[in-house]
C-alpha cells in the first residue's frame, strides 16, 4: 500500500507540473495579459466659470460679444469623442470638494483635493505643502516611474504645494524667477503661453504618462476685472486644447489610442454684477466642470446629464484607473469615486 502511495501521488505531482493549466483570462490556454495602462493629460483652466464653458444664454462676461462662444472649437471634439459635466443649464452638476462649508472657494485648497482624491485641512491659498502622498507621487512610485514621465507644470508657483509632499520623484516645473539677481527670490507666475510651449515641449519629448497642467490667466483677468482679458484668455483656452489634441495625435495612433485628456478648472466665479471678479465667498463659486476626450469614450453627447453629483476628488479614482492602477485606498468622508463615463469599458 505505501509503494502504490507514493506512485500515485508521484504521478498526481507530474501530472500538475508538466501538463499545461487552463487560465481564467482565456479559453486556449494562455497566460493572462496584463491589464493595459493608459496615459493621462489633466489641465486645469483656472478660474473659469461653468456658465462661461458651457456658454449659457444671459450669463455671458460681455453679453455685447459678437463672436462665438470661447470653447467653440473644443466643444466640437467633445460632441465627436467626448464627455462633459458641469452644465447646471442641463441637469449635470460638478463642485469643489472641500473640508467644510467654511471653506474659501479657492485654487490651493482646490489643487490638494484633486491631487490627493478628498478633502485636505485647507482653507485658502496660504496652506503649507499638502501632507500626504498625492497623485502624481503615487503614479511614479507605483509605476515605477523616472521623473520625467510623471509631471506637473504649472503657471502660478502656488501649485507646488499641492504637486506633491516631497517633490523628488515627479518632474516639477511652477512658474519662473522673478526678474532679480536675489537668489532667495519666490518664484512668479508665468505667462501662460510660456507654460503651454513648456508643456508641449515636455510632452513631445519625453512622452510622461502623467502630465498635469494648470493656466492662470483667466483668473488673474477676472481679479483685474478685465472683462475683454477674461475672455480672451478663454479662446486662448480654446485654441490651447487643440493644441494639445494634436499634439497627442502627432505621437502616433497606438499612442493617441491610450490616451485621455481631461479638463477642469479650481473653482468658479460670482455669478452676477462685479462679483464676477471674485470667488473666495461665493457659496456657487464651488460649481465647476469635468471634460474628457479619447477614443475609448463611447458616448457621442459631449454634453451629458450625469445621475449623480460629481466632485473634484472623484478626478484621482478615475485617473488613477485610466493608469492601468487600481485607485488608493481611502477611508475619508470625502474621497472620490471613480467617474464611470470617462473609463474604458474593460478597466
Amino acid at each position: 500500500m505505501r509503494l502504490r502511495t507514493k506512485t500515485f501521488l508521484l504521478a498526481t505531482f507530474l501530472f500538475y507540473c508538466l501538463i499545461p493549466q487552463k487560465t481564467g483570462a482565456a479559453s486556449n490556454g494562455s497566460p493572462p495579459t496584463k491589464k493595459e495602462s493608459g496615459r493621462v493629460i489633466l489641465i486645469a483652466l483656472d478660474g473659469v466659470r461653468w456658465q462661461d464653458f458651457f456658454d449659457v444664454p444671459g450669463s455671458r462676461i460681455r453679453e455685447d460679444d459678437p463672436e462665438p462662444q470661447p470653447f467653440s472649437a473644443y466643444h466640437k471634439v467633445l460632441l465627436e469623442r467626448g464627455v462633459a459635466f458641469g452644465n447646471r443649464e442641463q441637469g449635470s452638476r460638478v463642485r469643489m470638494t472641500l473640508s467644510g462649508f467654511f471653506s474659501r472657494r479657492k485654487s490651493l485648497p482646490s489643487y490638494q483635493a484633486i491631487l490627493a482624491g478628498f478633502a485636505q485641512p485647507c482653507a485658502d491659498n496660504a496652506c503649507p505643502r499638502i501632507a500626504v502622498e498625492t497623485l502624481p507621487e503615487s503614479v511614479a512610485r507605483r509605476r515605477q516611474l523616472p521623473a520625467e514621465k510623471v509631471a506637473v507644470i504649472a503657471s502660478w508657483p502656488g501649485l507646488a504645494r499641492a504637486a506633491a509632499r516631497n517633490p523628488d520623484g515627479i518632474h516639477l516645473d511652477a512658474g519662473e524667477p522673478p526678474n532679480t539677481e536675489d537668489p532667495t527670490a519666490e518664484l512668479v507666475i508665468r505667462d501662460d503661453a510660456r507654460t503651454v510651449e513648456v508643456a508641449l515641449n515636455h510632452l513631445k519629448k519625453h512622452s510622461p504618462e502623467f502630465l498635469f497642467v494648470v493656466l492662470d490667466s483667466a483668473d488673474h483677468a477676472g481679479h483685474e476685472g478685465d472683462r475683454l482679458g477674461y475672455v480672451e484668455a478663454l479662446r486662448g483656452y480654446d485654441a490651447t486644447l487643440l493644441r494639445f489634441l494634436s499634439a497627442i495625435e502627432a505621437m502616433g495612433p497606438e499612442e493617441a489610442r491610450r490616451t485621455t485628456l481631461i479638463v477642469t478648472t479650481d473653482h468658479g466665479r460670482g455669478s452676477w454684477g462685479n462679483l464676477w471678479k471674485i470667488h473666495g465667498l461665493i457659496y456657487n463659486a464651488q460649481d465647476v466642470f469635468i471634460t474628457a476626450t479619447g477614443p475609448h469614450i463611447e458616448r457621442p453627447d459631449g454634453r451629458n446629464e450625469n445621475a449623480r453629483t460629481l466632485y473634484h476628488a472623484d478626478l484621482r479614482p478615475t485617473i488613477e484607473i485610466l493608469l492601468g492602477l487600481s485607485p488608493t485606498e481611502c477611508t475619508h468622508s470625502t474621497c472620490g469615486r471613480a467617474i464611470k463615463e470617462i473609463i474604458p469599458a474593460d478597466r
